[in-house]
């Protein structure tokens, strides 16, 4: 069985889940369900047990949590702890550094917090010296990585952040930041004269189309596009992102992937308005250029 490692951004939140529950002792159901709130796509893996098992030897390693000696369940494979034990929950009680700090006014909230780690106490200070430094933010936006990189010297912390409860109305924001979450650009091919942008989800539908349309002339297909399911509407309206026209929004097709049961592309169709998503059209029409249709 191959195991599926946890992602630092999952540990972190789990730390995070762990002290915002304000509690030494955390049991081992109490665990689980925190597990679930910081790594849901792990949620009834075969390997969830050792994806959690990881995930708390790290945080241990970092002196997060403690783990017990002989208190295991070895119901799961590998063994579980029983319980384990944070040591920041002791100390949260007598010193509660956050609700004394001097924080600007974007940061107010944060002294009304019930518990904060350590970690996170770092974090936000961090971020109320960068509102200090520029005025409360005013500087140009830039992708997120890019302010992460600058306010805490790791690109990627920023993205921790944000999955736990710092973010949200009223507290933490990418608009309080500065900065902005841009799609991935979409990789592209020029295959013909015609105005409409083809874009396909999966590499398979994205070769056959541009197979196919490179040996036909008479096609409104000036593009070929891949682009992940999530990603296609920003990208596909904005050239900078992979596009080359700058209003396609009405010559888009859009094919979600391979072919597709009749009720399937029914339903997808349904989910939006904004483009004309013929992708059983188009695969037929290519099906058909290749003398199969």
């Amino acid at each position: 069985m191959t195991t599926i490692p946890p992602r630092p951004a999952e540990i972190s939140a789990l730390a995070d889940a762990l002290h915002a529950a304000g509690s030494v002792r955390v049991p081992l159901d109490h665990l689980w369900a925190l597990r679930t709130t910081a790594a849901p796509r792990l949620d009834g893996d075969p390997s969830q047990a050792a994806a959690l098992s990881a995930a708390l030897d790290d945080l241990a390693d970092q002196g997060t949590l403690e783990l017990p000696a002989t208190a295991w369940d070895t119901s799961t494979t590998p063994p579980l702890p029983r319980f384990i034990r944070i040591p920041a929950a002791r100390r949260e009680t007598r010193d509660r550094e956050w609700m004394r700090f001097p924080w600007r006014h974007e940061l107010g909230w944060v002294a009304s917090l019930p518990t904060l780690s350590g970690t996170r106490l770092h974090d936000l200070i961090a971020i109320h010296d960068w509102l200090v430094r520029t005025a409360g933010g005013r500087v140009p936006v830039v992708p997120v990585r890019y302010r992460s990189a600058e306010v805490f010297g790791d690109e990627k912390c920023l993205d921790g952040i944000a999955r736990t409860n710092l973010f949200g109305p009223g507290r933490l924001s990418l608009d309080m930041l500065a900065c902005v979450r841009k799609p991935a650009p979409l990789p592209a091919i020029a295959i013909g004269a015609g105005p409409d942008v083809l874009v396909v989800e999966n590499s398979d539908p994205y070769w056959v189309a541009t197979e196919v349309l490179g040996r036909e002339d008479h096609h409104p297909i000036g593009t070929v596009a891949l682009g992940l399911r999530q990603g296609i509407p920003l990208s596909s309206r904005d050239p900078q992102h992979g596009c080359r026209r700058a209003r396609p929004s009405n010559r888009t097709r859009l094919v979600l992937g391979g072919p597709r049961s009749p009720g399937t592309a029914h339903r997808r169709r349904r989910r939006s308005s904004r483009y004309r998503r013929s992708g059983a059209t188009d695969l037929a029409r290519l099906r058909a250029l290749e003398g199969h249709g």
